[in-house]
Formats: C-alpha cells, structure tokens, sequence
C-alpha cells in the first residue's frame, strides 16, 4: 500500500481534482502478503482505462475484506482486495476477451492486457486452487477488479497508512 499510496499522490499532482481516491482497508488487513505492486497496477489500470472519451475525472475506491469464498476448496479464509471505479468502463466483447487471457497461458494474442495476465499468472503460482481474479464493468459506469486470494499475513511490522 506504500508503493500505491505514492503512486496516487503522484497522480493527484498530476490530475488535481479530477482524481479522487478512496481507501477503506481495516488495520488489520495491512499484514496481508500480495503480489509486489498489484494494488499499483490495479490503480493505474483504473486511473489509464478509467478516463477515455468524455470522462474527464475518476473516482476510485480500495478496499479490503475477510471473507469465505465458495471457491475456496479448504474452507479457509481468503483475502478479497477490490479496486473499483466510475469510469469509462469496458465494452463487453473486451471484457469477455480479457476474461479469457487472464484463463489461456501468457501469449501475444492478450498483450493488450499484458499487466492483468501477468498479475492472474503470478496469483496462481502462489495458490492455484485458491486465487484469482473477476473483473466486472458496465461500459460507461465502472469497472470493478477483484484480487481474491488465501489470506496470508507477513511476519514483517507494517506501517499504517492514511485512509
């Protein structure tokens, strides 16, 4: 969350008001290990795909929640980290392409979303049966990415950040 609160301080000095952001991720949520930088990318994906067309501003909300996913073949507890916003949104034969490089292995056919593949790859190297991504938009409402995955805390101290 340090690398991606930087990196939403930066663009807010970029984009001034036209970039509000949102963070509602409990304390003790911040322990949790992820991907390096996943939250960044989830956020510059927003912030990139977010403002097209005639959007010229962007809401974005992070937030964090404990849940028991259905998916989850023990039962245990998985981290849901949700990155979601009100921007252009994504066409629906777009979603269902992007849907699908994120199941097929890395290959020049989904290089449009390299990054998204990448994280989706990276997810299930950590815990095959266990974690993924689901990505929802409405073209020219939002769009909503869901990293969802066994919850697993560092053993590191973490840092509090400003919500």
């Amino acid at each position: 969350m340090v690398f991606t609160q930087n990196y939403i301080d930066l663009q807010k000095l970029r984009m001034n008001d036209r970039l509000d952001v949102r963070v509602h991720i409990r304390e003790d949520l911040l322990d949790v290990t992820v991907p390096k930088c996943c939250v960044q990318l989830l956020v510059e994906n927003a912030i990139l795909h977010g403002i097209t067309g005639d959007r010229s501003s962007i809401h974005i909300r992070i937030e964090a929640t404990e849940t028991i996913h259905e998916d989850n073949p023990d039962g245990a507890s998985c981290f849901n980290l949700t990155v979601s916003d009100d921007g252009a949104g994504i066409p629906a034969d777009r979603l269902q392409e992007i849907r699908r490089s994120l199941k097929a292995p890395l290959s020049q056919t989904n290089a449009g979303s390299i990054g998204l593949v990448n994280l989706s790859s990276r997810l299930k190297l950590m815990a095959p049966e266990a974690s993924f991504l689901q990505i929802e938009s409405v073209e020219g409402t939002g769009t909503r990415v869901s990293l969802v995955m066994n919850l697993q805390r560092s053993r590191t101290n973490v840092q509090s950040i400003d919500h």
